[in-house]
């Protein structure tokens, strides 16, 4: 029997509301030049992003704190739906054979008008620990977001 009060804790939810149309949010997560500026939280930074964005198509992030030590995640896209809809595994490389495994993120758009609701729903995860350690990159990377967003919407 599953456990359903147990499984719903190792599921994140977060909700953000951007400055921008639907595309051009949606177009954040799947332009790799765009994605690099922003999906990495802190002081962290994103030089390298490799997508292959259709369905069955993989993608791989690098990561980089500022002493140089290098993270990468990288998954396949199951489902793309633009600009309504991304859903895709992600796993971060490294010591295998790691408890994790394979999390899914889906990424669902609301057009707000001049607004743009994005909600991340990112399950699976082995423990609440690793939810929330993934919250808090998600939170930071999301500002970044946001201020690229405002950014391009200037120029």
């Amino acid at each position: 029997m599953t456990d359903t009060k147990a499984a719903a804790s190792h599921r994140l939810v977060m909700r953000r509301t951007f400055k921008a149309s639907r595309a051009r949010v949606f177009a954040a997560w799947t332009t790799p030049e765009v994605l690099k500026s922003w999906l990495a939280p802190g002081d962290l930074t994103a030089p390298e992003a490799t997508l292959d964005v259709r369905v069955g198509g993989t993608y791989r992030i690098t990561m980089e704190q500022p002493d140089g030590e290098r993270f990468a995640v990288g998954g396949v896209y199951r489902e793309i739906r633009e600009p309504e809809r991304l859903s895709f595994t992600f796993r971060w490389e490294g010591d295998e054979p790691s408890p994790q495994g394979d999390t899914l993120v889906t990424l669902d758009f609301y057009d707000r008008g001049a607004e743009t609701e994005l909600v991340l729903t990112h399950e699976n995860f082995a423990d609440e620990g690793s939810r929330d350690r993934h919250e808090h990159g998600w939170t930071g990377s999301f500002e970044k977001l946001a201020s690229v967003l405002s950014r391009s919407a200037r120029s």
